[in-house]
């Protein structure tokens, strides 16, 4: 039974971050249950943060906080062994396992040798999850998710495990709002952002004929506990880590032509506050230039040596010369590439003066 007390609205991660020592997590669940949250979010690396294993721990240490997934990937896993787990889970924990699903790390899947994973792909393979829940067996499955002969998990089972989806783009919230029993949003968003991802989950349930309601929509907050200049120096850097893989090298991803504005404090170790324009700027811009001119320029002095009465490059000149104009077209090209503090023409990353507490990265969830 739910104590009601709980505070069934608020959860927390557990093992966040990188972790050496996956013990860690046990206490961490025996704490949130015994402060009252709601449910425990579990990320998966693959080191010692499995997934599937956590959630096992984290069933056998507690008796009333939910337990959630936050996140796996689809492609990662067999369906039916994600359909197994999902029914082992749902059964230990008398009714508290969700399974949280996402689009993943583009570089980690291309490492895997796995497709870049699709919304179509993982609603594909939802549906083959809760059609295993409820105890079918499918025959011949050709789908985005895979081909599959057969699939049965047997026919007594009739199980209701919610899913969830991170969601970073609008259009992925609208359709996780048609598809999903509930979103994971992103840490770093305005509250005016926070609310335009909102009506756009509301929107797709009501566009499916469903209860918006029913939705559950999972905001994420980041907090720093005891802050120690250590922990603030680590804070700081793996903002930056995360703000230079997220907004430097896709400004745009998913989120249809519309970036969601993202709070930032960067005052972590005295580095101070301001606002940090991203490429593509000016200056990138001018540096593709000059690497191209100069490319032109040592084929234009090739072509013109060949014109009758003047004296031939010769090869090594012609090696030495391309070599050399190479590597500094990519030196001037990478340098440009550097974020810069202050004006510029690419995606503002606003800092905002949220404290401390609202800069921790992404990485202290993944």
């Amino acid at each position: 039974m739910v104590n009601p007390e709980r505070m069934v609205e608020l959860g927390c991660y557990g093992l966040a971050g990188h972790a050496d020592d996956p013990r860690v997590l046990l206490d961490e669940v025996r704490d949130a249950e015994r402060i009252g949250l709601g449910s425990v979010f579990l990320s998966e690396r693959f080191n010692v943060k499995e997934a599937a294993t956590l959630c096992g721990a984290a069933a056998a240490v507690s008796e009333e906080v939910g337990i959630a997934t936050g996140v796996t990937n689809t492609p990662t896993r067999h369906p039916l062994v994600t359909a197994a787990w999902g029914t082992t889970m749902h059964r230990l924990t008398g009714g508290r396992f969700a399974l949280g699903i996402g689009r993943g790390i583009g570089p980690l899947l291309d490492i895997m040798g796995i497709p870049p994973i699709t919304m179509a792909q993982m609603e594909d393979a939802v549906g083959i999850y809760r059609r295993l829940w409820r105890g079918e067996a499918i025959f011949g499955h050709d789908g985005p998710a895979g081909k599959y002969p057969l699939l049965s998990l047997g026919s007594t089972f009739d199980e209701d495990i919610p899913v969830l989806a991170a969601c970073l783009g609008f259009k992925t919230m609208r359709w996780a709002g048609r598809v999903m029993d509930g979103v994971i949003l992103h840490t770093f968003v305005t509250d005016d952002a926070l609310a335009r991802c909102v009506a756009e989950v509301r929107a797709g349930a009501e566009e499916a004929g469903r209860d918006p309601a029913a939705v559950k929509v999972w905001a994420i907050l980041a907090t720093l506990h005891e802050p120690d200049l250590l922990s603030l120096d680590t804070i700081n850097r793996r903002l930056w880590a995360w703000v230079e893989a997220e907004y430097h090298h896709h400004p745009h991803r998913g989120l249809d032509d519309e970036t969601v504005s993202v709070p930032v404090t960067v005052t972590a170790a005295g580095a101070g506050q301001g606002q940090f324009k991203y490429p593509l700027t000016v200056g990138s811009w001018l540096s593709v230039a000059m690497a191209v001119l100069m490319v032109v320029a040592l084929l234009a002095a090739i072509w013109i040596s060949e014109w009758p009465g003047l004296p031939e490059i010769s090869p090594r000149f012609l090696r030495v010369g391309t070599a050399t104009l190479t590597v500094l077209g990519a030196g001037i090209l990478a340098l440009s590439l550097i974020p810069t503090k202050g004006e510029g023409t690419g995606n503002p990353i606003p800092s905002t003066p949220q404290s401390i507490a609202r800069g921790q990265s992404l990485y202290t969830q993944n």
